[in-house]
């Protein structure tokens, strides 16, 4: 594979795209445009880890704290949600249900709905919202854009480390998983199809760990 390549993109990207080069050569041979696929025998790399990162409560309540109201909406509902960026920006009024207290994201990354149960801090948050027939749940930014630079400098002038607004999402993994919830509950939280992807946001804090093997003892 092009080190060119590789340095522009990461190794999920690239193994991604050179599946789909295999799938046109191999179309390609089936239509008798060329006698073999180049990318035959291209291996496919190894990918890169998955990046640990989960919020202790300090930095909870820092990022809460020191948000002003329409960035604190947010990130609210995100460690309360688990929801993308995306899904957070196209969420609408027609989509929350204040009465079973239930959100639905529409059309998710996987294609599907997923319909996520409301906390009672998360209800009452909602609840005390402006609203209207169609219109977006949450303070409206321009650009998702304009949200990640809002969010990254008040992550920098917090003197948070390595702290993205995605990270928050894998807070909420790591926090169901810590109080014990089944990795299919986490999956249909966070909308995974494969639990692969699950396992790579269940980040354990050592102390939790340490009173899991505890329980060996009792």
């Amino acid at each position: 594979m092009d080190g060119k390549r590789l340095g522009a993109v990461s190794t999920t990207t690239a193994n991604k795209e050179l599946a789909r080069l295999r799938h046109l050569f191999a179309r390609a041979v089936d239509w008798k445009y060329v006698k073999a696929s180049p990318a035959a025998k291209v291996k496919k790399l190894k990918d890169a880890a998955g990046r640990v990162r989960h919020l202790t409560d300090d930095e909870r309540h820092a990022l809460l704290d020191g948000a002003n109201d329409r960035l604190k909406v947010w990130i609210a509902v995100a460690l309360q949600t688990g929801g993308r960026r995306s899904e957070l920006h196209r969420l609408r009024w027609p989509h929350v249900d204040m009465t079973t207290k239930v959100i639905t994201f529409k059309k998710t990354k996987n294609g599907q709905d997923r319909s996520v149960p409301m906390t009672d801090e998360l209800h009452a948050l909602l609840d005390a919202l402006p609203r209207s027939a169609t219109g977006p749940v949450l303070p409206p930014y321009n650009d998702p854009h304009v949200l990640t630079r809002s969010f990254t400098r008040l992550v920098e002038r917090l003197g948070l480390k390595d702290l993205t607004f995605h990270d928050l999402r894998h807070d909420v993994a790591s926090t169901l998983t810590m109080a014990g919830v089944s990795q299919r509950a986490v999956m249909e939280v966070l909308g995974h199809r494969d639990p692969r992807m699950t396992i790579r946001y269940q980040h354990l804090e050592p102390g939790h760990l340490r009173e899991a093997m505890r329980s060996l003892a009792r």
